[in-house]
């Protein structure tokens, strides 16, 4: 199978999932990612392993796209006056689906997989499942929301929350990657200080990289006369800041989304804000169908049930983070009851 073949049947096959998803009280993405699985290599095999390895580039341009629109919906006026409640929320919530995975593996993984050390193995392997868990999907979050065309301070919460969420648990991995090296006795090539420092250079450099992106994206646009340009000239950006983003291993996610931040909050940005909506139906459904494919059926019987306890006690632990920090943050009304339910999607960054 050609990767036009395939793409042809991610659109087609996507598209057709996602009506039937909406006639069924779901979101589209259900659709999309159901029809992923169906398709991919675990399951019916239609599409193959190497497949999927091809499509590749088309996850990371939709990603870095859907980083885009995070950026573009997140205005400076809004956050200032949201800003204390958002930064609670973010830190406990990320905070909570750490350690209640952390807690929920330590109580049951000696029944599941016997015979290892508690602070070699067990534990090292716990702080890293931990913080894996901290992130959020942001694609899974924003698709939702503007399938349902949300606006308000719920709205503007969980975008924010969904965009610091994922650079902190970057953070949080890393320190914990040597945390468990040191744990499990493995030698660290280099100064642990640097490990964890590593992280933030990197994510400071995709931040000065989309800030640099916009900058030029803006001076570009003066000579832009119409929407479809517009279009090429958004999109030129997005791939051009994630494919730097990732060749000089930083966030392409973090990248991008710093270069919708900057164009969104620019007077007068006008089309260069609104040109991926024409096409954010192609890109989400390529996204998830794709995401789809990585499903792996097998898994599921040699890891069940750890997956199961990871699952629940993560979102256990963000829910009641998220209100926790919604009440000490004194969210507006509604906030807090919902925001938590709002960060359950885990990929991407994961």
């Amino acid at each position: 199978m050609s990767v036009l073949v395939a793409l042809g049947l991610v659109l087609l096959l996507g598209l057709s999932g996602g009506v039937v998803a909406r006639k069924l009280g779901l979101p589209s993405i259900t659709g999309y990612v159901v029809i992923g699985l169906l398709l991919g290599p675990t399951v019916t095999g239609v599409i193959s392993y190497e497949m999927v390895l091809a499509l590749g580039p088309v996850v990371d341009i939709a990603l870095g796209a859907i980083a885009y629109l995070i950026g573009v919906s997140l205005h400076t006026s809004t956050l200032r006056s949201l800003g204390r409640s958002i930064s609670w929320i973010t830190l406990l919530q990320v905070f909570g689906g750490f350690l209640a995975v952390v807690a929920g593996l330590m109580l049951v993984i000696a029944r599941v997989m016997p015979g290892y050390s508690l602070l070699q193995e067990y534990l090292p392997f716990a702080l890293l499942m931990g913080a894996i868990s901290a992130a959020t999907a942001p694609a899974a979050v924003l698709a939702i929301i503007r399938e349902l065309r949300a606006k308000g301070p719920m709205t503007t919460t969980l975008l924010a929350v969904v965009a610091l969420d994922d650079a902190i648990a970057v953070v949080l991995f890393a320190v914990m990657m040597v945390a468990s090296a040191v744990l499990a006795g493995i030698a660290i090539d280099g100064s642990p200080l640097l490990i964890v420092i590593d992280p933030f250079v990197h994510l400071a450099g995709a931040v000065l990289l989309g800030v640099g992106a916009a900058g030029g994206t803006l001076l570009l646009a003066r000579f832009v006369r119409s929407r479809e340009v517009t279009l090429v000239l958004v999109l030129g950006a997005v791939v051009l800041s994630y494919g730097l983003a990732e060749a000089f291993s930083m966030s392409g996610i973090m990248a991008c989304m710093s270069l919708g931040f900057v164009i969104g909050n620019r007077r007068r940005a006008g089309d260069l804000v609104l040109a991926v909506d024409d096409v954010q139906a192609v890109l989400f459904t390529m996204f998830f169908v794709v995401s789809g494919f990585h499903f792996d059926a097998a898994a599921i019987s040699v890891a069940g049930p750890l997956a199961v306890v990871v699952v629940v006690v993560r979102c256990l632990g963000k829910y009641f983070g998220a209100r926790l920090g919604a009440w000490i943050g004194r969210a507006p009304p509604g906030v807090g009851e919902n925001v938590g339910l709002a960060l359950m999607p885990q990929a991407g960054v994961s």
